[in-house]
């Protein structure tokens, strides 16, 4: 019988080597700062050279900052904790309609439902 030309499905399987790693784009210090709510560091500057025509020189020196828009308006997230309950089902049908007519999730209205009436029921006493 003759030998087959295709390779073997334990042939397939066998794993390639991982790319080597880049440069960091942004500092880990700032990074960190910006993900933890820390002291903000100033961004790093970046240094491009850049051809521009009608310049007797040619080239000419460009700052901007690594950091990226997104990552400079990072917010502070807040832990969240996932949590399943029972409702009604037109009360359920009513959260969707309203939220989707106001462009919240029904997890902001409930979340701020909660945080409005919460107040008003009695807490245990501070230890």
């Amino acid at each position: 019988m003759p030998e087959r030309d295709r390779p073997s499905l334990t042939g397939l399987s066998i794993k390639r080597p991982l790319p080597e790693r880049g440069k960091p784009v942004v500092p880990i210090d700032a990074a960190e700062s910006a993900l933890f709510g820390g002291e903000a560091a100033a961004p790093e500057e970046s240094t491009q050279k850049v051809h521009t025509s009608g310049q007797s020189e040619g080239l000419s020196t460009i700052h901007s900052p690594v950091l990226s828009p997104s990552l400079l308006k990072a917010k502070k997230k807040e832990i969240k904790i996932a949590w399943t309950f029972k409702i009604p089902y037109a009360l359920h049908e009513e959260l969707a309609a309203v939220a989707s007519h106001n462009g919240l999730t029904m997890s902001e209205i409930v979340i701020e439902a909660i945080q409005f009436h919460l107040p008003n029921f009695p807490h245990a006493p501070a230890k």
